[in-house]
């Protein structure tokens, strides 16, 4: 149905759906050969899956839209602007954002808790109806999918009541809070520093340096031009991923 919402033929359509359906996975348990039906889901490791899956997830950010109760998060911009230590105050080009999408990872901005409130059972129940999973928790065992609160200003504290579970559902699921986040490989954290993503870049970039040092670096069987190269793809690249968005001050 999704598919054909976007304008692919009905021949098509039936050709992927006979290509996923009465599927079954064979596996091997010691001696034991095993299989079972493949009932959900896109197979793992088909090339036609990241596809398939995009068009689920691009009908479900055009499906959410009517129903999405969240005012979206005003920015502003300006040519040739300072990025650190500019004044709030200073006009510009206004935009509104209010969602990021990759592949299967998604996040959501809202402006009040009670925005958050309203909305995540919204997000969970809608997913659902399509077909994807919203990883949540309980009171008491924190979700794959997480929360996090930004302070007013930066120095302001941070109660229990802020960072109080959120409501999924009415089965018992909750979604956690938490200070810290890796997103798209980058972390991010509740002060809205970038020290914490660049030591954890150091950190990352020190650990792949480890790992080749005896093995290729130290090796007198490579060259200096293989070490260079493998070294720039690898450990400059690492330490690098995300540079371009860091806003570094004199400390």
């Amino acid at each position: 149905e999704v598919l054909r919402k976007f304008g692919v033929p009905d021949h098509l359509c039936a050709l992927i759906t006979r290509l996923h359906t009465g599927c079954s996975v064979k596996a091997k348990v010691g001696e034991t050969d095993i299989e079972f039906g493949s009932t959900i889901e896109v197979k793992q490791g088909d090339t036609l899956a990241p596809v398939l899956f995009l068009f689920v997830i691009q009908a479900a950010a055009e499906t959410l839209e009517p129903i999405w109760p969240a005012e979206p998060l005003e920015f502003s911009w300006k040519e040739k602007g300072r990025v650190s230590g500019a004044i709030w105050r200073t006009k510009g080009t206004v935009f509104k954002f209010t969602s990021s999408f990759y592949a299967d990872d998604g996040a959501f901005l809202f402006n009040t808790r009670a925005e958050l409130e309203a909305c995540v059972p919204i997000l969970h129940a809608h997913l659902q109806r399509l077909g994807l999973l919203m990883h949540v928790g309980t009171v008491d065992k924190a979700s794959k999918t997480e929360c996090m609160y930004y302070p007013p200003h930066r120095n302001d504290g941070i109660s229990a009541e802020d960072t109080a579970p959120v409501k999924s559902d009415e089965t018992g699921g909750y979604v956690s809070f938490t200070g810290s986040f890796k997103y798209l490989g980058s972390r991010v954290d509740c002060d809205l520093q970038d020290h914490h993503d660049v030591c954890s870049r150091v950190k990352s970039a020190a650990g792949a340096f480890g790992a080749l040092r005896k093995q290729l670096l130290e090796s007198r069987h490579f060259s200096l031009q293989t070490k260079k190269v493998v070294y720039v793809m690898l450990v400059v690249n690492i330490l690098l991923y995300g540079a371009v968005c860091w806003c570094l001050t004199e400390d």
